[in-house]
Parts: structure tokens; C-alpha cells; sequence
């Protein structure tokens, strides 16, 4: 476990930079803090191993169906933060959803692909038969009896 044994004052709005991460402080609700210029609380940063964090969430996460096909999924998780919570699921959601459309994409993409080298195959195989019929009748003297019977009148 790293320990960074960093002490910074800073404003709401002000940038923090550092040589493994850098950040931005910002209040999410300005207006639930009257006077904040003159505002004089002191709120502490809690940097978290990310791996740790992860577990912590994962292990938190409540899923349940809610129809017998599966298709709809409920989501809920415990914590102090709510907007934290919140964030975490909405975030959770957007990447599942994004993952799906890429998943459905890609197949998508193949499915195209593999009907275009049939295709491709096809075509193949009939200009090789028509060159081959062609062959054929021009060996063995063939005559096409609709296009020679027509003749202008």
C-alpha cells in the first residue's frame, strides 16, 4: 500500500497536481453552504487503492432480475454517500450498456462479413459455371435455340 503523506489547503475550484494523479476540488451543491467564501470547514481527501475500491463496490452490489425472461435487471448498493452511490451505478449502467452495444456491434460486423464472403463465394462459383456452359457449347456446337430464333421481323 502507498502512502502519500501530502498536506495542501486548497479552494473549491483550485487544481491539485502530483506526480501520480492530479485533481480538481469541486462542490457538487454550492447553495447548501451559506457564506461559502467566508466558509471556514475543512473537508479531507481519502485517496483509495483502486483495486481496493473496486472489491469494496463489487462486494457491496446487489443484483436482481425482475421479469422471468432476465431481461431487466434491478441494481442496488449500501453506503454513506449517496450521490457517491448514485454516481457508482449510473456509471455502472453506462459501461454495461456501452460493453452490450459493442458486443452487438462487433457481432453485427462479423455476421456482415461472413455474408459477404458467401456472397463473394457464390458469385464465384457462377461466373466459373457460366464461363464453363459457355465452354461447353462452344465445344460441342450448342446453339442457344431462344436467341437464335430471334429474328427481326
Amino acid at each position: 500500500m502507498i502512502n502519500y503523506d501530502i498536506s495542501e489547503e486548497l479552494e473549491f475550484g483550485e487544481s491539485f497536481q502530483h506526480p501520480s494523479f492530479n485533481f480538481t476540488i469541486l462542490l457538487r451543491n454550492p447553495e447548501r453552504i451559506p457564506n461559502l467564501s467566508s466558509s471556514s470547514k475543512k473537508y479531507y481527501c481519502i485517496i483509495n487503492n483502486i483495486n481496493g475500491l473496486a472489491n469494496q463496490y463489487r462486494g457491496g452490489l446487489n443484483v436482481s432480475v425482475n421479469d422471468e425472461k432476465g431481461s431487466i435487471l434491478s441494481l442496488s448498493i449500501t453506503g454513506q454517500n449517496k450521490m457517491q452511490i448514485s454516481d457508482y451505478l449510473n456509471k455502472l449502467c453506462e459501461v454495461y450498456i456501452r460493453s452490450n452495444l459493442e458486443e452487438k456491434n462487433r457481432v453485427s460486423v462479423n455476421t456482415i462479413r461472413f455474408i459477404d464472403e458467401q456472397l463473394s463465394g457464390i458469385v464465384d462459383s457462377l461466373e466459373s459455371a457460366g464461363i464453363r456452359l459457355q465452354n461447353f457449347r462452344s465445344a460441342n456446337k450448342v446453339i442457344d435455340i431462344s436467341k437464335e430464333g430471334n429474328f427481326p421481323i
